[in-house]
């Protein structure tokens, strides 16, 4: 990410609403349909509800997408590795990411027209990164692959889950991170004492539990991971992608403690076609892209969005009830030595024992 700033010009108003930087959405829209496409790092369609998003935003504006699924780290390294000859032109990263990928100059700071609507925690104050949406830690679990639904975190080392459970590589993916701190959390520990997390995961591991591979729709489907920890919202997409293969995907809130992750899509710094990524932060953004992720389940960063929900879609979200032991992060300027930690210490006592 970008350690140099923008300066913006005044805010005019138009479609999607105000736009930075002198260009309302008409004129962003005219440019991008110029570069014609849009590349995407870590936006998958299986991810969230970004396959109807893809297809509302590429509909509507006349370009074509593409997308190669990866890490947060790994799309800020591809960011850096490719910036003579840049391939993407967005991504979207764990927000723990953010500060990282703005001191290694990966990002270009854009400030987007519903700017003033985002917390200050959930974004950089020079424009590099912004949340756009969080979800919760929770159990992915295919109930024909197991006799007993997992509740707890302690649930998770009873012998029947003997290789049956995936987590992400937290050293790379957020949501691998936000499981360790949940994790902790319901063994006494929090943010700031991660240990707890790190210690559950390495007997997770020692017992044979712990599978060496990652909690995906395609391994799920396949039948080679029984319950994967991940975000609420990816268990709902997975549900319905299932539905029609005859597998009810069932989505379980740890009932002892888990915590919320937000993600934030970027801009990539060194981008051949900067018109379509701000057209796609624009959309991100407005009134209907964040419906749109609370379509998929995840709560919408703006405030006003995610109070005023239609029925129809929060009946498609989980239950409120299984949220009751949700613990949010306050330590969130902290977050990047948090993460570092994390990665440092899953190495040490989980991949190296």
């Amino acid at each position: 990410m970008k350690k140099s700033t923008m300066l913006f010009g005044a805010v005019l108003f138009t479609g999607l609403g105000a736009v930075m930087a002198g260009d309302t959405i008409s004129e962003l829209a005219a440019k991008a349909k110029q570069e014609g496409k849009i590349v995407s790092y870590g936006i998958p369609n299986d991810w969230l509800n970004y396959e109807k998003m893809w297809q509302v935003f590429t509909s509507k504006y006349g370009v074509t997408q593409t997308d190669t699924d990866m890490s947060s780290a790994e799309e800020i390294a591809k960011f850096l590795a490719e910036k003579n000859a840049p391939v993407a032109d967005v991504g979207d990263v764990g927000l723990a990411f953010g500060p990282i990928g703005t001191e290694q100059g990966a990002f270009m700071p854009y400030k987007n027209s519903k700017w003033s609507e985002i917390p200050d925690w959930a974004k950089g104050a020079d424009g590099h990164y912004a949340a756009a949406y969080y979800g919760a830690i929770a159990f992915v679990v295919n109930p024909k692959l197991v006799k007993t639904i997992p509740r707890t975190w302690r649930d998770l080392l009873r012998p029947e889950y003997k290789g049956k459970i995936a987590v992400n590589d937290p050293r790379k993916a957020a949501n691998a991170q936000y499981a360790v701190i949940a994790a902790a959390m319901a063994f006494g520990g929090s943010e700031t004492n991660v240990k707890p997390g790190i210690d559950f995961f390495a007997k997770l591991q020692k017992s044979g539990n712990l599978l060496p591979t990652v909690p995906s729709l395609a391994n799920i489907q396949k039948g080679e991971v029984a319950i994967g920890i991940n975000w609420d919202y990816n268990g709902l997409n997975f549900k319905r992608q299932l539905a029609d293969n005859n597998i009810n995907i069932e989505i379980r809130i740890p009932l002892d403690a888990t915590t919320t992750g937000p993600y934030a899509p970027v801009i990539n710094a060194f981008t051949a076609r900067p018109n379509v990524a701000k057209l796609f932060m624009e959309f991100l953004f407005s009134d209907e892209g964040q419906r749109m992720y609370a379509e998929g389940g995840a709560q919408p960063i703006r405030e006003k969005i995610r109070k005023n929900l239609p029925a129809s879609i929060r009946a498609k979200m989980i239950p409120a009830f299984q949220y009751n032991k949700v613990v949010p992060i306050k330590a969130w300027k902290q977050m990047p030595d948090i993460v570092k930690n994390i990665g440092e210490l899953w190495a040490t006592n989980v991949v190296e024992q």
